[in-house]
């Protein structure tokens, strides 16, 4: 529900939108095609974290809510006060990107998706980085596809899937050259088929 009326906000509201924005935001809706599925981005114990990850944690959550009341822009600014506070937190970036990107600010968006996945892949691996650098390249993915950079949509995809992203996964095979080069044949073939040619 919350990332429903997050997309309605941002009018963002066909089902893969929804799916995007529960991808990256890890939110949960039922959007999904099979809801019992694991979640794709599954919440690191409080316990897991460092104090100032869990102190980032807690700014995130409201700035979530201020997307939510259509507060986006105070939801950035918050997001900045925090990252001036804690520059080191991929976290930050990943969520004001998002929160760029949804202001229709994505070249920014893609400033803050690099420094996310920078710092990420810097840190000292654990769950909570592994999970942010997850969602800071399947994010990086998605914006790199809408601008049309196809391949490093793709290298982005792959990266998240190779980190368990189901999504980056499925968007990933999309790019495939070979893969949509079997679809296309694939696809001739069933036309000829039903046309009588084969």
């Amino acid at each position: 529900e919350a990332v429903t009326r997050l997309a309605q906000t941002a009018k963002m509201t066909t089902p893969h939108d929804l799916q995007v924005l529960d991808d990256i935001f890890g939110c949960g809706t039922t959007t999904r095609a099979q809801p019992t599925e694991a979640r794709e981005d599954e919440k690191v114990p409080d316990a897991e974290l460092t104090p100032a990850e869990l102190e980032c944690r807690v700014i995130e959550a409201d700035c979530v809510r201020l997307a939510e009341s259509g507060k986006i822009e105070d939801a950035l600014t918050k997001l900045s006060e925090a990252i001036s506070r804690f520059p080191a937190q991929a976290s930050l970036y990943n969520n004001r990107a998002q929160a760029y990107r949804i202001n229709g600010q994505r070249d920014i968006a893609m400033n803050d998706l690099n420094e996310a996945v920078r710092l990420a892949s810097e840190a000292s691996p654990s769950r909570h980085t592994q999970l942010v650098l997850r969602q800071a390249r399947a994010q990086r993915g998605i914006l790199h596809k809408m601008q049309g950079h196809l391949e490093q949509a793709r290298t982005d995809f792959e990266a998240a899937a190779a980190l368990g992203s189901k999504f980056a996964k499925t968007e990933a095979a999309s790019l495939n050259p070979m893969a949509q080069l079997c679809n296309s044949a694939v696809t001739q073939m069933f036309k000829d088929l039903g046309q009588g040619k084969a």
